[in-house]
């Protein structure tokens, strides 16, 4: 399922894998052509949820210990980062998804992005 679409015409979104069944984001070449997957931040799950210009993807991955955690990723989904390791949160709080990049300032949290810790 595509999920975003930048200026090149690049998509991200979440696919099947053909083997484990489970869900992995990818992206695609400009004009939409091929599919690359991208990886997890450890676990068996991930979603890209959206992609800027430059062709960051921002999106949601488990963890290895079976965590959601927002996730950005570079230039055509290369290098995914965890967002938790680049910000401070208050305690009990973690980033679950991003749904966008922003290219000229850092991300920065906002209240509905945060969920509190079982």
């Amino acid at each position: 399922m595509a999920h975003d679409i930048n200026d090149a015409g690049q998509v991200v979104g979440t696919s099947l894998t053909s083997n484990e069944m489970v869900h992995h984001a990818f992206i695609t070449g400009p004009d939409g052509e091929g599919m690359i997957e991208l990886d997890t931040l450890g676990g068996a799950k991930s979603w890209a949820a959206g992609i800027n210009d430059s062709g960051q993807v921002a999106g949601s991955s488990q963890t290895a210990g079976g965590k959601q955690h927002a996730f950005i990723a570079g230039p055509n989904g290369e290098g995914m980062v965890d967002l938790n390791s680049l910000v401070e949160l208050p305690d009990g709080l973690v980033l679950v998804g991003a749904a966008a990049t922003q290219v000229r300032s850092p991300p920065s949290p906002s209240s509905r992005n945060l969920k509190p810790m079982p």
